[in-house]
């Protein structure tokens, strides 16, 4: 896979091989489930997982003979959720397009449930229990970067983040240092889109002192505000 700024000229003109045996040029590839092409986006994986969840959806209402609003929500949870959170972190979109295209999962899925096709999205939700998936993702992106900052991972801090310099102002006294990205590829891979909403968590409300306690806190928290989903 060719990865260039110029790439459509060094496409035709770059042949890499391997005991004589000459590569073939991809477009994409897949590395532990997840699809990342020659641009560094995701596009192609969001496009792949929103047609098996959506697959699963109506397999979902194909298989289960009850109409009961809570047991299908359940079933949601159990095979359809997976799906769309698996590995979020490193895909986790940053364009309206992408964010609307896996949000539609769960946007078919509750309008098809008994009783919910005039409701607004936001009604049902209300309705179901559920959360906005842009929300969710966000969420496990803030959980991620606890556990890389309180060592309860292999990563090493420092290959992420950096604290930063400023501790006299007001928040919380974790915050991190928000370097300067030229480059969309940069500016929205997770240690750095992560910075906005982890820095101005509320310091009277979010408890440090556990992973467990942290993520309760993170429940309370409105984190709608740092997605671009309006409704």
């Amino acid at each position: 896979m060719n990865i260039s700024r110029q790439r459509q000229a060094n496409t035709h003109n770059t042949a890499y091989k391997i005991d004589s045996h000459t590569l073939p040029n991809m477009e994409c590839v897949s590395d532990l489930g997840v699809v990342v092409d020659h641009e560094l986006t995701f596009s192609a994986h969001i496009s792949r997982l929103v047609h098996k969840a959506i697959i699963r959806s109506k397999l979902i209402k194909k298989s289960f003979a009850s109409r009961d609003i809570n047991n299908l929500v359940k079933a949601f949870l159990v095979y359809v959720l997976p799906i769309v959170e698996y590995c979020s972190q490193v895909w986790s979109p940053h364009t309206v397009k992408d964010i609307e295209l896996v949000e539609s999962v769960q946007r078919k899925f509750t309008k098809w449930l008994p009783g919910m096709r005039n409701k607004s999205y936001a009604e049902r939700l209300s309705i179901t229990g559920l959360e906005r998936l842009d929300v969710r993702r966000l969420r496990l992106d803030l959980t991620l970067t606890y556990k890389i900052l309180f060592g309860l991972t292999c990563i090493q801090s420092s290959d992420f983040f950096s604290r930063s310099p400023l501790q006299s102002t007001r928040g919380h006294e974790y915050k991190l240092f928000v370097p300067n990205c030229k480059t969309d590829c940069r500016k929205f891979f997770f240690s750095n889109r992560v910075l906005n909403a982890w820095n101005n968590l509320p310091a009277d409300t979010t408890d440090f002192s556990s992973l467990s306690r942290f993520r309760s806190c993170l429940f309370k928290t409105d984190l709608t505000k740092y997605c671009k989903l309006l409704n």
